[in-house]
């Protein structure tokens, strides 16, 4: 008998699933069938998308969604194909993707993924997206909801159902982007990429396996959990503190921006993430900047050799002193860059770099 599932990432973070622990040890959930994982027969899912309904650039930024599952180290790949489809509609043995206004189908939902199973074999899924949204399909930060924009992160979303057709449950106890997609961002300067996560990533190969060679990644972003609601986890910036408590901050363009002093010692939050095969020691290295794109050209203020194995998301705090060189009344920006030397070779080298914002007070 074929069993029917709905999995969807809600606006309001308002219904969730079942949750299912995978182990003491990883936060991922996955989708069973009494003891059974549920996954595809085979190692790959190949989407009909439709033209209809979706604009070149959402069937785009829907390939770059899958194209974030494709290059991690699980051993599972996605493919698509464009085509209209005049009449979509999940049990017609198709993977499809399509966008409706439709309540009755999405319940509120920004994105929904419908998905049928003999037991804890997949047989379709079908994912839907709110075609009433107003999306954002780049990775511009100052167009995204989460920072100073109005629009939701198409990406991000995508990413998200696609963890659903893989065999993800929603995830509350880490930050994952099985949780609150819309707050699952690798941002430096101007970019917020939407990516898979250390505990997606870990999931997909606890599902299918490892793929052979070299599929290594270490990455560094300026959110972490903080909670969860209704079996998703929730978002929050990292943050500075001072003697164990956090700094005083204001708000500007969206951002948190803390008040600090020249040879102040603080302590600076970053979430580290390894998103590849091998557990990894890679040299941090803390950096301010005088904007928001940090790299290893900035002021460097101190480093640490980090342990990131695959098994979590560490949140972690580190001390370092705000340099007395800088001019008051000036905003600047600490950050860190994780494999600061350049010795992991990774999958992707854009997501090594992210930072907070702070002003230099007397």
């Amino acid at each position: 008998m074929n069993t029917f599932t709905k999995r969807s990432l809600f606006a309001t973070l308002a219904l969730g699933a079942v949750a299912f622990l995978a182990d003491s040890a990883q936060a991922y959930e996955v989708s069973k069938c009494g003891s059974l994982n549920v996954r595809w027969a085979g190692n790959s899912c190949y989407f009909r998308v439709d033209t209809a309904s979706m604009s070149t650039s959402m069937r785009s930024s829907f390939q770059q969604a899958l194209n974030a599952w494709n290059r991690a180290p699980a051993k599972f790949s996605f493919s698509m194909g464009s085509t209209a489809l005049w009449n979509p509609f999940t049990g017609n043995g198709q993977n499809e993707v399509w966008m409706t206004s439709n309540q009755d189908v999405l319940d509120g939902a920004l994105g929904v993924c419908f998905s049928i199973n003999a037991c804890s074999v997949r047989l379709e899924s079908d994912i839907v997206f709110d075609s009433a949204i107003s999306w954002h399909t780049g990775q511009a930060k100052s167009s995204i909801d989460s920072y100073s924009g109005s629009r939701v992160a198409f990406r991000a979303v995508a990413i998200h159902e696609a963890g659903h057709a893989l065999g993800l449950k929603h995830e509350s106890d880490t930050y994952n982007v099985m949780g609150d997609a819309s707050t699952h961002l690798q941002t430096n300067g101007s970019t917020a990429r939407s990516y898979v996560g250390e505990d997606a990533t870990h999931g997909a190969i606890y599902l299918y396996g490892l793929q052979g060679g070299t599929r290594e990644d270490v990455a560094v972003a300026h959110w972490r959990r903080s909670g969860s609601a209704s079996g998703y986890s929730q978002h929050r910036r990292t943050r500075i503190f001072i003697g164990g408590v956090e700094a005083p901050k204001s708000t500007v363009n969206g951002e948190p921006v803390y008040r600090l002093r020249r040879g102040q010692a603080i302590e600076l939050e970053m979430s580290y993430e390894n998103n590849g095969k091998s557990n990894q020691k890679p040299r941090v290295q803390f950096f301010v900047s005088t904007n928001d794109f940090i790299s290893t050209g900035d002021q460097l203020i101190g480093s640490r050799t980090l342990t990131v194995n695959r098994n979590k998301v560490y949140t972690a705090r580190h001390p370092v002193t705000i340099p007395r060189n800088l001019t008051v009344g000036t905003t600047y920006w600490i950050g860190s860059v994780i494999d600061a030397d350049g010795r992991i070779t990774e999958f992707d080298e854009s997501n090594n770099a992210s930072y907070i914002g702070f002003r230099v007070i007397p």
